[in-house]
């Protein structure tokens, strides 16, 4: 008997241990991976990438090189029409980014969720229900895909669309970060979801540093060259062009110090023929700006593969004096909307940048702001974190391609190539070749970008005492300590201002910057204000002796001389009606209150007459004359300057004026609806958008 019960209290027990084992998996809250930016971490460039040979030759059928295309296709532009967004969503992370974008976009195209864990899927759900997303919008646009997923950018490591002459989409799928193997397979993971073609460059590139018109001409930045060492310009345009039937590539520069060289960060096709260009101020940054315009050049000497020159729309650059590299065109171009990366804290160039898009996109495009001042940081923005499928058949347009050198995840030849240990400079961009590997360096990285202690802001030159080419030093990072934060500001005496300007002078600091305030003026928490003593003592409105106003009457009120509101009468008139013979004179009329006036002239002869009608902060609307005849003369003359007397005069000369009856109405109110606009600049008031 105590045998039984003790087996039965066992056999209980493991029922209630795995039952709440199994609630508390289903019950675990979810917890994003640790994040990782756009750009390779440091011990990303230096490790060999020992996963790549693991998990990589573990499934070689999802990473293994294999032949081009056999038949003719084309690299897809992203303005053209999309059916599916591809995303890799971590909840926790940018997520008013997120929101705004899936917001945007849920009824104009299917979603597609790469995620990890059903936790991960159910929170995704959560969210966008949190976000005023319905369940029949999520039922009918979002697929959840379950896969292993390393990071959220999505763009670098996805698929690049092609499609072939009979509109049929395939996938290229490049080779992605050594560590991030999960990322690095999806591209293929989708093609075999959906039933495509999929094909494997032996070559390491990011999706970010693609962009093509649609018609043949493709354009990436030399960072692809560099990173596949020691692979020529000659080498990634064959590839180009057998994958992605690129007819002509043209290679820009990237920016020096931002950690991916990507195009997208500074530039973005927008039609067949037009391009939107970044431009930086050299006093923003000189080593950029002279990069950006030499990529302008260029592209000026550039045509589509028919001839066609094209148009560029030039950008503003946000300021990345802080290490922050904003941009505005990491944008999504997708089904008529254009998802524009704007920045809360950072928005001086932000009009100037959304009509550049207006002015590269055309009419028929609705663009949409998306605050991106927290995921930029990272590396990237809304075109970094998304990947699209082009609105093509979704079936193949061929066998499957066979593998180009066996089972292997690599078809490139070891080494440096001509690559030497003496080395060579690309502009500023130093190449050299160490124990049997390629290497290179930017010479000209702003010191805010390298460690402390290396060299910055060099050029690349030979060194006669080396023996070989390398960066000619100009500064060294050392160590130093901010001044202050960005946003402070103060006072350092009376007449002297100053702010956090960043890091002025490259070191990886902030500093302080100094301005001295005009004769008139006194510091004031940061800011020169005028030293003037406002006066509104027994003031109730008019000036303060400051340029300012004591304050303001209300609608039924007007300010008088006395610096008091007065209330206006609605009632008050005065008739004035008299006999006057030739050469009489009407007197002289002084009232502070009248709204109206009404002179009535019966069968009266005036000559040389005159009626002075002088009233404090008054307006004269309009003068209405009936029956007059014999060719009378009327002229009238008023000024509305308020604290000013109105003088109104009326004279008639040599006239005769039958029955006359001329109403002068006076207001005080100068913001009355009834008032038409002065136009009298040549200029018409309209609402600007």
């Amino acid at each position: 008997m105590s045998r039984f019960t003790f087996l039965g209290f066992l056999v209980l027990m493991i029922i209630l241990v795995t039952i709440s084992d199994s609630s508390s998996q289903e019950n675990d809250s979810y917890v994003p991976p640790p994040k990782l930016p756009a750009y390779k971490t440091p011990s990303e460039k230096t490790k060999t990438g020992f996963r790549l040979y693991d998990y990589r030759s573990a499934n070689i059928d999802l990473y293994k090189i294999t032949k081009a295309p056999s038949v003719g296709v084309r690299a897809v532009a992203e303005f053209e029409p999309v059916s599916i967004l591809l995303l890799e969503y971590f909840p926790g992370y940018y997520d008013t980014v997120y929101q705004e974008m899936i917001t945007a976009v849920i009824d104009r195209v299917k979603i597609y969720f790469f995620y990890n864990t059903s936790s991960m899927k159910n929170t995704i759900i959560s969210k966008m229900k949190g976000w005023g997303i319905s369940q029949t919008q999520i039922d009918n646009n979002c697929v959840f895909v379950n896969t292993e997923v390393d990071s959220v950018w999505t763009r670098d490591s996805g698929p690049n669309p092609i499609v072939s002459a009979d509109n049929k989409y395939g996938i290229i799928d490049f080779r992605y970060y050594p560590d991030r193997y999960y990322d690095d397979k999806i591209p293929t993971e989708l093609g075999l979801l959906l039933n495509l073609n999929i094909f494997r460059p032996s070559m390491d590139f990011e999706g970010g540093n693609f962009m093509t018109n649609g018609k043949g001409l493709c354009m990436a930045t030399k960072g692809s060259i560099w990173e596949n060492l020691p692979m020529t310009d000659y080498d990634i345009k064959k590839i180009f062009k057998d994958y992605l039937g690129c007819e002509k590539t043209v290679f820009l520069k990237p920016l020096s110090g931002e950690g991916t060289t990507h195009i997208d960060m500074f530039a973005k096709f927008t039609s067949e023929d037009t391009i939107l260009l970044g431009q930086y101020k050299y006093s923003q940054d000189c080593i950029n700006y002279d990069i950006l315009e030499e990529n302008y050049a260029t592209l000026l000497n550039t045509t589509t593969v028919d001839g066609k020159p094209l148009k560029i729309v030039r950008i503003p650059m946000p300021d990345n004096s802080d290490g922050v590299w904003r941009t505005y065109t990491n944008s999504l171009l997708i089904n008529n909307l254009a998802l524009v990366p704007v920045y809360s804290r950072h928005n001086i160039y932000e009009v100037e940048a959304l009509n550049a898009y207006k002015t590269a996109l055309g009419s028929g495009w609705t663009i949409v702001p998306i605050d991106s001042e927290d995921i930029i940081p990272d590396g990237g923005a809304i075109h970094c974190i998304t990947m699209t499928v082009p609105d093509f058949e979704l079936v193949k347009f061929q066998t499957d391609p066979e593998s180009l050198c066996g089972n292997s995840t690599n078809c490139e030849t070891e080494g440096c190539g001509n690559i030497t240990t003496k080395g060579y400079c690309d502009g500023d961009i130093v190449f050299w070749c160490e124990n049997g590997n390629p290497y290179y360096y930017d010479c000209s990285s702003p010191c805010n970008m390298v460690p402390n202690g290396y060299p910055c802001e060099q050029k690349c030159e030979y060194d006669n005492s080396k023996g070989y080419y390398d960066c000619i030093s100009k500064y060294i990072c050392t160590q130093c300590v901010d001044e202050c934060q960005m946003g402070e500001m103060g006072c350092f005496d009376s007449t002297t201002a100053w702010m956090c300007a960043g890091d002025t002078d490259n070191d990886g600091c902030n500093e302080i910057e100094k301005s001295s305030c005009q004769n008139n003026q006194i510091c004031n928490n940061g800011q020169c204000q005028s030293s003037c003593v406002p006066d509104c003592t027994n003031k109730e409105c008019g000036d303060d002796g400051c340029g300012s106003i004591c304050g303001e009457c209300k609608q039924n009120e007007y300010c008088g001389q006395d610096s008091k509101c007065h209330i206006v009468s609605q009632d008050a008139s005065i008739d004035i009606q008299e006999d006057i013979q030739d050469n009489g004179n009407l007197p002289d009329t002084h009232n502070e209150d009248i709204v109206s006036m009404d002179i009535l002239q019966d069968s009266t002869t005036l000559q040389d007459s005159s009626i002075d009608i002088s009233s404090e902060d008054i307006k004269i609307n309009d003068i209405i004359t009936y029956d007059a005849g014999d060719a009378a003369n009327i002229d009238v003359n008023y000024s509305d300057t308020p604290n000013y007397d109105a003088i109104t005069d009326i004279s008639t000369v040599d006239t005769k004026v039958l029955d006359a009856h001329i109403d002068i109405g006076i207001e005080t109110d100068a913001n009355e609806e009834n008032l038409a606009p002065d136009n009298s600049s040549g200029c018409t008031c309209a609402f600007v958008e």
